[in-house]
């Protein structure tokens, strides 16, 4: 029973991300995993895959005039994809069920990064 659980936990859960190009156009899909850590989009036809780096994020709120440091704590992702034509790099972070963040590409074209639903 011990193996099988462990097993479960280390496979982890695949999410979906859309990216969404700043300069206009199509949009771009692919996915993660949280288990594996690894991810890969698929931008006008190419296929980047890799893996991503986890760290904490902690945020600030501002609240009546005082900083309150702690609230609205994230977990920070980076990412480092290749494919054929170059690399893509991506930060996003989550919170709850979704998430947010930024790619680049090899053209280095900006696209925005959601985790979950649109």
């Amino acid at each position: 029973m011990r193996t099988i659980l462990a097993v479960l936990l280390l496979a982890g859960c695949t999410h979906a991300v859309t990216l969404l190009p700043r300069s206009g156009g199509e949009k771009a899909y692919g996915e993660y995993n949280d288990g594996s850590r690894g991810m890969t989009v698929t931008i006008r036809g190419e296929t980047y895959t890799g893996s991503y780096v986890v760290g904490s994020g902690v945020g600030m709120t501002l609240s009546r005039g005082t900083v309150a440091p702690g609230i609205g704590v994230s977990n920070q992702r980076s990412a480092l994809l290749t494919g054929r034509r170059g690399n893509v790099r991506c930060d996003f972070a989550l919170s709850g069920f979704g998430g947010n963040g930024v790619c680049m590409d090899p053209d280095n074209n900006i696209w925005d990064l959601i985790v979950g639903k649109e």
